[in-house]
């Protein structure tokens, strides 16, 4: 699917007790929506201004048009530009000085809570350990070469997928 990056966006005001200085004017638009609703992709934009971000979804960001200097919770200050990417964590903050303006694209996703986080990721391991495990040769032998037996996960001849 393809989505247009020139579409109009829509006000989307950074929240007044935020902003530091300046009058930063940000626009946005949602381009895209996971299937289960916990992530998204948007395009946004925002005018020159100084503000302290708050982080409520984990977010990454590439970077299209313009710049920013961003300042992290540490002290650590990092400035970004067309090509870069950055990913900033859900709960964490950032100070973002716009000189004139930026343009990113962003895929935001809402942190899983850890009782389902937790068995979703050993889930993700298991699978991954069984496709890695199928797709490992059987280590060959001089006599013969070693044979696996068929499973649930692997195709005979005669019971190809169809």
């Amino acid at each position: 699917m393809k989505a247009n990056t020139e579409l109009e966006l829509q006000s989307a005001p950074i929240d007044p007790s935020w902003i530091l200085s300046g009058t930063p004017t940000a626009r946005n638009r949602v381009l895209f929506n996971s299937s289960d609703a916990s992530g998204w992709t948007m395009l946004w934009e925002c005018t020159a201004g100084e503000f302290r971000w708050q982080y409520r979804v984990d977010e990454i960001i590439h970077f299209l048009e313009g710049g920013v200097t961003v300042t992290d919770e540490s002290g650590i200050t990092t400035s970004y530009g067309p090509g870069d990417v950055a990913c900033f964590r859900s709960g964490t903050a950032a100070t973002w000085r716009i000189d004139s303006y930026v343009r990113k694209l962003a895929f935001c996703q809402h942190q899983l809570p850890a009782p389902v986080g937790l068995p979703l990721r050993l889930w993700r391991r298991v699978q991954k350990a069984a496709r890695l495990w199928l797709a490992d040769p059987a280590p060959s032998h001089e006599s013969a070469p070693a044979r696996r037996e068929p499973t649930a996960f692997t195709a005979t001849p005669d019971r190809a997928p169809r």
